[in-house]
């Protein structure tokens, strides 16, 4: 996807905000956060949502050209006339691959900016399911939503979807999520490439059985992102290299798969979790999980959580006071090596030197600090 930037576009309720984060998870990029000064609704989060900001603040933001495109939008609230704004701003946007949600003037603004980097969709979803969606949110008006329905057919009209937008998903009353993002994939694969892709799909399935990666998360998203490994291996084989097809393939797939639960798991509680491997096995024995696994075994687990304990803990080990411990903690995530192996080199308990790293570890400034956040 290089820094591709991905626009969704849709009528009031039509999915697009749902099919933004699960996107997200699936290509493992950022959600961009467009700025409002419409008010916040009760299930909202400021930032996740919208970056909610007075009227006299996102006027500022004008003046100063902070903002790649802006537009008002002049509603009913009970009946009364109200003017909402809304635009996103230069700095929000990464050089890295990104996802967001805009109506048409905001695509508009963003072809101008940032020309062919934009890949932009309308999500085409049926009036009365979009009405039924809209009821089941909290605060639901039926005078907001009436005023909308005129808006959106006026600014969603035929040439705009047929003559300024990629492509077109289409979200029934029966389609999934996972439909939906499927549909998504599918759509970024070139014409010429899209039989390799379907005809080796199989190798996906392949590829998450083989490695152990159901554990990740729901089996379709997992699914979806190995798809993405399975695109790029269509275009990056190189014959010349020796290798089959499917033997590169299915190392593109699990690369795929690592590289995006990674970039999305790099938290404190991921280094949780890590641990947690080192805890005793339910039986009668001192044994833990990393030390009942053969050396010699690869577990793309094992091997998830232990990249991802090294990333969260690189910044945080070198902050614990005792000698001993830090070495224990950089022996177990930096060497590799088992609480069992480096109980053999001190004479400790692996268990105790176990209980002693993760204390240490979540008493550091940072480890509180994320704790606390």
């Amino acid at each position: 996807m290089e820094n591709k930037i991905i626009v969704l576009c849709g009528m009031s309720s039509s999915g697009k905000d749902t099919l933004q984060w699960k996107i997200a998870r699936v290509l493992g990029c950022e959600v961009i956060v467009s700025t409002t000064t419409r008010p916040k609704r009760p299930s909202e989060i400021d930032g996740r949502a919208y970056h909610f900001k007075d009227n006299e603040t996102f006027l500022k933001m004008i003046e100063n050209n902070e903002l790649i495109e802006h537009r008002d939008y002049h509603t009913l609230v009970g009946g009364i006339p109200a003017t909402w704004y809304y635009g996103c701003a230069f700095k929000d946007i990464p050089d890295a691959p990104c996802v967001i949600v805009l109506d048409p003037i905001g695509l508009r603004g963003f072809v101008e900016h940032y020309g062919d980097r934009v890949v932009s969709f309308f999500i085409d979803s049926p009036e009365e399911v979009r009405r039924f969606r809209a009821q089941q949110r909290p605060g639901f008006d039926q005078i907001e939503w009436d005023r909308r329905q005129q808006d959106d057919s006026k600014v969603f009209d035929f040439d705009f979807i047929y003559g300024e937008v990629d492509y077109v998903l289409y979200n029934g009353k029966n389609t999934t999520l996972d439909e939906l993002t499927t549909d998504f994939v599918a759509c970024l694969v070139d014409p010429k490439e899209e039989s390799v892709v379907r005809s080796n799909l199989s190798l996906v399935h392949f590829a998450i059985k083989h490695y152990k990666l159901e554990f990740l998360d729901e089996y379709d998203d997992v699914y979806q992102v190995g798809c993405i490994g399975l695109i790029n291996a269509v275009r990056s084989f190189d014959k010349e290299r020796g290798l089959k097809f499917s033997t590169y393939a299915i190392m593109c797939i699990r690369n795929q798969i690592i590289a995006t639960y990674r970039t999305l798991k790099q938290r404190l509680d991921l280094l949780a979790d890590a641990i947690q491997l080192d805890a005793p096995l339910h039986c009668d024995t001192t044994d833990t999980l990393l030390d009942a696994i053969p050396d010699e075994r690869y577990d793309a687990r094992i091997e998830f959580y232990k990249n991802c304990a090294k990333d969260a803990a690189q910044t945080i080990i070198f902050q614990i006071d005792d000698d001993t411990i830090r070495d224990w903690a950089i022996g177990h995530f930096y060497e590799n090596k088992s609480y069992r192996a480096l109980a053999k080199e001190s004479g400790c308990s692996h268990e105790r030197i176990r209980k002693m790293v993760l204390a240490a570890i979540r008493d550091t400034k940072m480890a509180k600090e994320i704790l606390s956040s």
